[in-house]
């Protein structure tokens, strides 16, 4: 194992505790910080004396900050407090940190507009959510304030908890019909890719500072389609609906990770390879 000091934020929470989880395979020395009882260090990233104290009590090798708001619903009806998680907490971190140690940001394909799609690394990036619009905030205070860091934009990370998949087993296996979207295109990313790629991160340094770090691009139909099949439901309960009513799951969201894969010497795990592991296993 590694000997390295690592320190995820939000590591209580739903992906932060994956990463948290995955990395105590590979690491000694792996600590969580979230505001939640039950972490390893207990702190609230969006006062800014917090962590300036902390700062003086940790010395970190790497920061993966994966803490945020990721409703984007409530960052909708609550842009300050959307800024004030996503943003001032990577302000914070940047500034207290980032003289020192490696931080790795975990962004979003959010931070684009969802228009056109295939969205590559060096796209400029236009927001329209408020959850994007202060991801990106926290993007820009990560290069402002710090020099050894890193963005890892990335897509709708999934296992066998994460909500869409749930959703979707429960209704298949009571075979009860489910409407997804056929005009809804992303890059759904399973967790073991992103870890994978993420250890690469934490191991070495990269001329290239901002990455995308997502699975192939599919439509949310066609995801449910091959998850239908791996698990022996019935596919005709899987229908096709056109999506005119959920403004926060736009037109094209996906991500171009060829670049990202040819600095990082990765690769993208079919989804259907992907869901036959998750529930084969």
């Amino acid at each position: 194992m590694n000997s390295e000091k690592i320190y995820i934020t939000g590591g209580c929470g739903y992906f932060g505790s994956l990463i948290y989880n995955s990395l105590k395979n590979h690491y000694h020395n792996v600590f969580s910080i979230d505001v939640k009882k039950g972490s390893d260090i207990c702190c609230d990233l969006t006062e800014e004396s917090e962590v300036k104290n902390l700062s003086k009590s940790i010395r970190p090798d790497v920061i993966i900050h994966a803490a945020g708001l990721k409703d984007i619903r409530i960052c909708e009806e609550n842009p300050l407090l959307a800024e004030k998680i996503n943003a001032n907490s990577t302000l914070y971190i940047s500034k207290h940190f980032g003289q020192s140690t490696k931080i790795i940001y975990i962004s979003t394909d959010y931070v684009f507009d969802g228009k056109k799609g295939n969205y590559h690394e060096h796209d400029i990036p236009l927001p329209s959510t408020e959850y994007g619009r202060t991801k990106l905030m926290g993007e820009k205070f990560l290069f402002k304030y710090t020099m050894n860091s890193y963005v890892i934009r990335t897509s709708a990370i999934y296992d066998k908890n994460s909500l869409f998949l749930k959703y979707l087993i429960d209704n298949l296996r009571k075979k009860s019909p489910v409407d997804v979207y056929v005009n809804v295109r992303y890059s759904p990313t399973w967790i073991n890719d992103f870890i994978v790629a993420l250890i690469k991160v934490i191991q070495k340094s990269y001329s290239d500072r901002i990455l995308h770090v997502s699975g192939k691009t599919v439509n949310r139909y066609e995801f449910a389609k091959l998850l239908s099949k791996i698990i022996g439901a019935e596919m005709h309960l899987v229908q096709k609906k056109i999506n005119i009513e959920n403004q926060f799951l736009m037109e094209d969201l996906s991500l171009n990770c060829i670049k990202t894969l040819s600095v990082l010497d990765n690769k993208q795990t079919e989804h259907e390879l992907a869901l036959a592991q998750i529930f084969n296993d």
